[in-house]
C-alpha cells in the first residue's frame, strides 16, 4: 500500500508544474491485513495553488471533505533561488474548512512578509472524514 500512496503523492507534486491550476481532491483507500481480518480506511486529499497575497492566502476545502483539521504540506515557488535569502511559509490558521498561509522572506539584514504575487503557494492536505 505504501507504493500506491507514494504514487498519489508523486502525481500531486507533478501537477504543480502546470501553468494553469485547479483545485483537486479525492480519496485514498488503504487496506490493512492482519491475521483473521482485513480493515479498510479512507482518507481524503486536497491540492491547490495560488499566487501569494500580502496578509496571507486562504485555501477553502470542499464542503464536508474533512471533519477535522487535515495535515497540510506547503511549498512555495518563486522561479528563482538566492543563497542570501530565506523563504518561510507559515500556517497561521487551520480548520476542517480552510487553511491560511503567510509567507515570510528574510535576508542577512531583514525579515518580513512577502509581497503580493512574489510567490506561488502550493498545498496538499490529507485528512479523514470520520
Amino acid at each position: 500500500m505504501k507504493v500506491r500512496i507514494v504514487l498519489v503523492m508523486l502525481a500531486m507534486c507533478a501537477s504543480y508544474t502546470k501553468v494553469a491550476q485547479a483545485a483537486l481532491s479525492g480519496p485514498i483507500t488503504s487496506q490493512i491485513v492482519s491475521p483473521g481480518s482485513i480493515e479498510y480506511y479512507t482518507a481524503f486529499w486536497y491540492s491547490d495553488s495560488a499566487s501569494y497575497v500580502n496578509g496571507g492566502v486562504t485555501f477553502t476545502f470542499p464542503t464536508n471533505l474533512f471533519l477535522q483539521a487535515p495535515k497540510v504540506v506547503v511549498s512555495v515557488f518563486d522561479g528563482s533561488y538566492s543563497a542570501l535569502s530565506t523563504v518561510s511559509p507559515i500556517i497561521t490558521a487551520i480548520s476542517a474548512t480552510s487553511v491560511t498561509i503567510r509567507v515570510n522572506t528574510g535576508t542577512l539584514v531583514s525579515i518580513g512578509e512577502a509581497a503580493t504575487n512574489a510567490f506561488t503557494v502550493h498545498i496538499w492536505a490529507v485528512g479523514t472524514a470520520d
